[in-house]
């Protein structure tokens, strides 16, 4: 037989089985969104059996958000094995023995613990919320890509207007609850820049010293914007990520101020008075607990305000269909500068090859 036979029979064969294969590969994905749905689904079940069992007039417990949601922003995925701690083993999902659920390396959170915690956060929020006291949000997480990073900043921008707080999402400044004195120094020079740029006597500065003043509005508001209106202590802070804002958790400790967190499993949750057990890394997972926090806090301050209400609620009481997920996705300009890298290597090797061809 000669080689070009050889070639033509491999064809045939691979074009008599490709199919087939595809067929099983269809089958099995097929089969595995039947089982993942049917597992979420059972989830449901299980949540709303749970609720009404265990929910009673005196403490009635309420499912927040379905299994449905929680699903979709991932955020039950907890960290690696290797990086997790102990100390936040109650809130991890468990099999037989007492021995840690694992799924593709990493741990996995109770959905059950998730949804009554995330109940009793929203409950003691928004009874904080009713006496219309400052409430901050801290959340700097710099881990996700640059455009996700900039969405959620922006989400707790958003989020901290709306319920009239404040918000730190650039960097925590040492000394912002402890030695407020000096932040506040920074502050009054920041207001009166502000009076300056208003006045009529700011026309009379030459166009480089406006620039120049320009530039340290943008500063001021990058690092103070959000903190500017605080003026004391605040009655509650929501950390996004206590490994990260450990100095905004140490603080927060000497002041007494009470934490409501969003813990990873990773997290040391001494010392956080409500526990969020949630996948900090995912984004959309930060943007739907916070705004579920945040509506807790519009509920409570509208309740003195039953005719006309200032605070809209956003997330709960809406339908799955109705809460959308904003596209955290990356940006054509990285994708871009990928693709020409990529067109740039491309000579280089071809003149490599001429060259050994020489």
């Amino acid at each position: 037989m000669t080689k070009e036979t050889k070639k033509v029979e491999k064809e045939e064969e691979i074009s008599k089985s490709s199919p087939i294969t595809n067929k099983e590969t269809d089958q099995k994905q097929a089969s595995w969104k039947f089982h993942h749905v049917q597992t979420v689904e059972n989830q449901q079940r299980y949540c709303e059996e749970w609720f009404k069992l265990n929910s009673t007039p005196e403490f009635p417990l309420v499912q927040l958000i379905s299994a449905q949601k929680i699903d979709e922003a991932g955020a039950l995925i907890g960290t690696t094995r290797q990086v997790w701690n102990p100390k936040m083993k109650i809130y991890l999902e468990t099999v037989r023995m007492q021995k840690i659920r694992v799924v593709n390396g990493s741990v996995r959170f109770d959905i059950i613990k998730f949804l009554v915690s995330l109940w009793f956060a929203y409950c003691e929020l928004k009874e904080l919320a009713k006496d219309e006291s400052n409430i901050l949000i801290v959340g700097t997480n710099n881990s996700s890509p640059h455009d996700v990073d900039n969405l959620i900043k922006e989400h707790i921008k958003n989020e901290a207007q709306r319920i009239k707080g404040s918000y730190v999402n650039q960097r925590w400044l040492g000394g912002t609850l402890t030695n407020y004195r000096t932040i506040e120094k920074s502050i009054n020079k920041f207001n009166e820049l502000l009076e300056l740029v208003k006045s009529v006597d700011f026309n009379n500065y030459t166009k480089k010293e406006r620039s120049n003043i320009s530039k340290q509005i943008d500063k001021y508001e990058r690092f103070f914007g959000g903190i500017r209106t605080m003026g004391r202590t605040p009655k509650a802070i929501i950390i996004i990520d206590p490994v990260r804002e450990h100095n905004a958790v140490e603080e927060a400790k000497k002041r007494k101020v009470p934490i409501f967190a969003i813990t990873n499993s990773n997290a040391h949750c001494e010392g956080i008075k409500h526990v969020i057990p949630a996948n900090t890394n995912s984004p959309k997972t930060i943007w739907l607990i916070l705004s579920i926090l945040c509506d807790a806090i519009c509920e409570g301050r509208n309740a003195s305000r039953n005719e006309n209400p200032a605070y809209p609620i956003m997330i709960v009481g809406k339908r799955d269909e109705n809460i959308v997920f904003p596209p955290f996705k990356r940006s054509e300009k990285l994708e871009k500068s990928i693709v020409q890298h990529k067109k740039f290597t491309k000579p280089a090797v071809a003149h490599t090859a001429e060259q050994s061809s020489i």
